[in-house]
């Protein structure tokens, strides 16, 4: 599932303006994957990580975070409402935000 999602993003003939994956169990693998595919997608603009709930430790938000730094992200929202990130992991977002100037 996971897997075959994150491969069409990095493909040149996706075209995904928004991705909604709210509400959804993500892990560190996943968020490894969709940090892969953010740094080689140029079509998304809008990111829903909101209600994510699963096993995603501070390194795979920070390999996450790092991934919304240009050049290699052209993502202009990211939705992250009630989404629980530690301290490290906010700190990350905020390091990814003050390097992003889309």
């Amino acid at each position: 599932g996971w897997a075959a999602c994150l491969a069409f993003l990095q493909s040149q003939h996706c075209a995904i303006v928004d991705l909604n994956i709210s509400l959804n169990s993500l892990s560190d693998p996943v968020a490894f994957s969709l940090a892969n595919s953010l740094a080689i997608n140029c079509t998304l603009k809008h990111l829903n990580l909101s209600w994510v709930i699963g096993e995603i430790t501070t390194t795979g938000w920070q390999h996450l975070f790092a991934a919304l730094e240009p050049p290699r992200s052209a993502l202009k929202g990211l939705n992250l409402c009630a989404t629980e990130l530690g301290d490290d992991a906010m700190h990350a977002l905020a390091n990814s935000l003050l390097n992003n100037n889309t």
